[in-house]
């Protein structure tokens, strides 16, 4: 009896429920709305930037100090971003 109960129990533990049609509804219609989201406000990147991880980033090819970059930043509105590998540069900058 104890091995039924346990072997029900485990069933019912890694068997996944199904949801029901209206939340499996809902789920897909909020997906369907970030994604619009997401996709409209690439669309507000100034001409010129790069969208990435829902965030506008602006490359300036030019040699500042911290305090020169950091300044440039904020009279475009915007603030020094921080690059991590040579991957995420190019992903982000696309050079």
């Amino acid at each position: 009896m104890l091995t039924v109960c346990v072997l029900v129990c485990a069933m019912m533990a890694l068997t996944r429920a199904e949801a029901l049609p209206e939340e499996k509804a809902e789920k897909d219609d909020q997906a369907a709305e970030i994604d619009l989201v997401a996709r409209t406000f690439q669309f507000w990147c100034p001409r010129g930037w790069s969208w990435f991880n829902r965030r506008c980033f602006h490359f300036v090819p030019r040699p500042m100090t911290w305090a020169q970059a950091e300044r440039n930043c904020r009279s475009m509105g915007g603030s020094l971003t921080s690059v991590h590998s040579v991957q995420e540069y190019h992903i982000r900058f696309r050079s």
